[in-house]
């Protein structure tokens, strides 16, 4: 309906539009719900409808404590009153939509209470029933010695192992011995470390890495691959070398019976670029 000033029925409704600005709404409309009533408003067809709960307007001078009637006496709105009928007749002749709409929430909420009272007792009748049955079947277990005559079949069944599946297998490879001598161009890889990262059963990390942990099969840095080792000679011993042809910096700095230090002291001396003779 459209919005009338003049109509005590009709209850302003402001909003605020998309440029924050507040604004009255040119048509209004009262919408009951379950538990409530509605206050609606818009500014025409096809304009944003917006809402918010309707409640009634407050009276200048409510009586608190005066001799009369005390506006704090709302049993005469109760759902069970008897004067109900004598009550809906006052608010219709009375004409005020919130008061009418505060009327309904407050006798739906009492019914709201009600129902929840009504669940609560029905719950705990099951409660108190299930109890009892509860002490009745522990006081015959108990009598019939149940626990008693059943520790012997316990004791019989032995408990099952605790599973073994979180411990990894650990596969160790043998290294060069220490006799063993450099024999033509064959030359063996040093042995791999068992990945701890992946916990794969049967680990294969010869010709790619662990995609969950890179270590240098060389030097055991973290920090680079096995082809850009700059110190790939540092599991080399006395008798053998042990770093294939095929790598880039094959033949570099590896003075076998020396420390590693002193391997990166003669690399830094030397020059990178001649070969090993």
């Amino acid at each position: 309906m459209k919005f009338n000033l003049g109509n005590p029925a009709h209850y302003p409704f402001v909003y605020t539009d998309e440029d924050t600005c507040p604004r009255a709404a040119k048509y209004i409309r009262y919408l009951s719900l379950k538990d409530g009533v509605v206050h609606q408003g818009t500014s025409g067809k096809n304009k944003p409808v917006y809402a918010a709960p309707l409640h009634a307007r407050a009276f200048p001078t409510p009586n608190f404590r005066r001799p009369g009637v005390k506006d704090t006496d709302l049993y005469i709105f109760h759902p069970s009153s008897a004067s109900r009928i004598i009550v809906d007749d006052a608010l219709y002749h009375l004409g005020d939509p919130g008061v009418i709409a505060d009327v309904h929430t407050l006798r739906t909420q009492y019914d709201e209470v009600m129902r929840i009272k009504r669940q609560r007792l029905d719950l705990d009748n099951k409660e108190r029933e299930a109890n009892k049955r509860l002490l009745d079947m522990e006081r015959y277990l108990a009598n019939a010695a149940v626990r008693t005559c059943i520790q012997p079949h316990l004791l019989r069944t032995r408990p099952a192992s605790p599973p073994t599946s979180f411990i990894p297998c650990i596969f160790a490879g043998q290294g060069p011995s220490d006799d063993q001598e450099e024999t033509g161009n064959k030359r063996k890889h040093p042995p791999y470390p068992y990945c701890l990262k992946c916990h794969d059963d049967y680990p294969d990390h010869v010709k790619e890495d662990c995609p969950l942990w890179v270590v240098c099969r060389w030097c055991y840095s973290p920090l680079h691959a096995h082809d850009k080792c700059p110190v790939p000679h540092f599991n080399c011993t006395g008798m053998s070398c042990m770093v294939p042809e095929t790598h880039p910096n094959y033949g570099l700095m590896c003075l076998r019976d020396d420390s590693y230090e002193l391997r990166c002291a003669e690399w830094d001396a030397d020059s990178c670029d001649q070969p090993r003779e």
